[in-house]
């Protein structure tokens, strides 16, 4: 009886040592947990983050877009100097050649004939012309003889000439590193001198044509567009930087307009090819009187506008914080970039541009960082 007691006694002794040591184990782990809930817990009466834009000056130049068209830097319509039958024909649409190899070739049979007729006249001609000076050195001949027999040795050499150019005219081959564009023959046709064979293009730096109109042109020329920048249909709203390589100094007939040719060279993650089309933006300065008759006006996203029964408004939120104030403004022109406001803003206001119908002019805000990630509180 005895020993049931004490195996009692110090099975219960066992569990409250058990006991203690759960507790002393779960202490800190739920007060880090209560810690975290109370630094995590809303805070009443602080102000929470908006996403917000800087409304800035607009500058003396207006923003423009104009549609454009891709073409290649260097192109060449290539054709035979001499006519023949064509024989071979390397050239396959969409094939890369390298500058002096052979794109097309004509049936080379006449003209190495009409060159061998031509050297053996020139050696005739030669042997004639020999004879003639050693018999006028022996004043056998008149000097006007010796002189005919020159004339036919230079005329013979002349003619020698002619036909191996015309060999060598028989062979089209590349005038640069490009890739044909266009094939316009097939082999086996007879083809007309300078009739056009085959459309070779360059395309490691690539050119976009715009026009632009006379009342652009007017304020400094096509070189006082700057900030010139393009946008392919295929690259999303990716803008690429271009410069002006150079321009038309008379205007089209008709559009009255004026082609600029901007360069940029071959973007290496999409592939761009003539005749594509493309958006280029620019600033173009405006003239006095335009500049008169527009008020001091900001730029602002067009998401910080709310329309509110027929007026427009912003949310206007203190760098520092504090209660947002709901502004009536006047809209101007959209542009690129924004909306012109005309009345209402001043340059590097804050604007709300998310979470417009959330704010309210009794909940403080303030401005969200800019280099935030994920919540900012």
């Amino acid at each position: 009886m005895r020993r049931k007691r004490m195996a009692a006694w110090g099975m219960v002794v066992a569990a409250c040592l058990l006991a203690l040591l759960a507790v002393l184990y779960w202490r800190k782990p739920l007060s880090d947990a209560v810690a975290l809930a109370q630094t995590t817990s809303p805070r009443i009466g602080t102000s929470r983050p908006v996403q917000t834009a800087v409304a800035r000056p607009l500058s003396n130049a207006a923003i423009h877009e104009f549609p454009g068209k891709v073409r290649a830097c260097r192109r060449a319509e290539l054709a035979f100097s001499v006519s023949g039958l064509l024989e071979e024909v390397n050239a396959a649409e969409g094939c890369r050649f390298r500058e002096g190899e052979r794109l097309a070739r004509l049936d080379q049979r006449d003209f190495q004939y009409e060159l061998a007729l031509a050297k053996a006249r020139y050696v005739a001609a030669e042997k004639a012309f020999r004879r003639a000076n050693s018999l006028r050195n022996a004043r056998a001949i008149s000097e006007r003889d010796c002189d005919e027999a020159e004339s036919l040795f230079r005329v013979a050499e002349a003619s020698v000439q002619m036909r191996e150019k015309a060999l060598q005219d028989s062979e089209l081959r590349a005038p640069f590193d490009g890739v044909v564009a266009t094939r316009y023959i097939e082999n086996h046709e007879h083809i007309q001198a300078k009739q056009p064979i085959l459309s070779f293009q360059d395309i490691a730096t690539i050119e976009i044509v715009i026009q632009v109109p006379e009342r652009f042109v007017t304020h400094g020329g096509p070189q006082s567009l700057h900030a010139l920048a393009v946008r392919f249909g295929v690259d999303g709203d990716r803008w690429r930087e271009v410069t002006i390589r150079e321009y038309r100094m008379q205007s089209d007939a008709v559009c009255r307009t004026y082609d600029v040719v901007l360069a940029l060279p071959r973007p290496a993650d999409i592939a761009i090819l003539p005749g594509m089309t493309a958006t280029v933006r620019g600033s173009v300065p405006q003239d006095k009187e335009d500049q008169k008759r527009r008020p001091s006006c900001v730029i602002v996203p067009v998401e910080a506008i709310v329309n509110d029964g027929g007026k427009t408004f912003v949310w206007v939120i203190a760098e520092a914080g504090g209660i947002p104030r709901k502004t009536l403004v006047d809209l101007g022109a959209l542009r690129g970039d924004g909306v012109e406001v005309h009345a209402g803003l001043q340059p590097g206001q804050h604007v709300a541009i998310a979470g417009l119908h959330a704010l309210s002019e009794d909940s403080p805000v303030r401005p969200q960082s800019q280099d935030a990630e994920g919540l900012d509180l």
